[in-house]
């Protein structure tokens, strides 16, 4: 086997790993806006930009649908020389920023999983210290292809991701979300709900 097959089978790998948490992180945000707006929102209170925050249903609906766009375009190589450019971009800020929150920001939950999953931002600065060098293997394996060459099935497909992406946070926006996270959704049982907590913080501190 030569060295470009195996740089090849690192690169997919790496693409499909990448894509998949792409997926699951921008699914769970895009389909609860309302609870991505007030974490956006915390984030925004720690930098003092809170003047922007009469914007961050927009901004959420657009950072969760950009990331839920490019990990179905990784997952379906479509354009992936300028997506591989854009996840490079992407992992090396988000790692530089839960890089700073971990040191000396406020917000102590990242959001990268919405209420699915809870990490510190140390949790979180590990998970991107992992998926930073597979963006770069990614975008090593295609740099060399032209970036804005572009077939006619890439634009449909291109086109149809990014319906699927954004209109589901704006239908998720107006809406209940698809799947609701948060323990006490619609349906769940408040006293049930309450005593398991309370049960579990009594299993905190004993």
């Amino acid at each position: 086997m030569t060295r470009k097959h195996i740089l090849n089978i690192v690169a997919n790998v790496c693409r499909i790993i990448l894509a998949v948490v792409f997926i699951i992180s921008g699914f769970v945000k895009t389909i609860d806006p309302w609870g991505t707006a007030i974490k956006v929102n915390e984030y925004l209170l720690s930098f003092g930009l809170d003047w922007v925050g009469d914007y961050r249903f927009g901004f959420a609906i657009w950072l969760c649908g950009a990331e839920l766009m490019m990990g179905l375009m990784l997952l379906f190589k479509v354009r992936t020389p300028l997506v591989s450019t854009f996840s490079l971009l992407t992992m090396t800020g988000f790692t530089a920023l839960t890089f700073y929150m971990a040191q000396w920001g406020t917000v102590e939950d990242c959001g990268c999983f919405g209420d699915a999953v809870k990490l510190s931002n140390w949790e979180a600065l590990a998970k991107n210290l992992v998926l930073l060098p597979m963006s770069i293997v990614i975008w090593w394996s295609v740099r060399k292809e032209k970036i804005f060459t572009v077939s006619r099935a890439e634009v449909v497909m291109t086109l149809l991701i990014m319906t699927v992406a954004f209109g589901l946070g704006i239908y998720c926006y107006r809406h209940l979300p698809l799947v609701d996270f948060l323990p006490y959704k619609v349906g769940t049982s408040l006293r049930e709900a309450v005593s398991s907590d309370f049960a579990m913080e009594e299993g905190k501190t004993v």
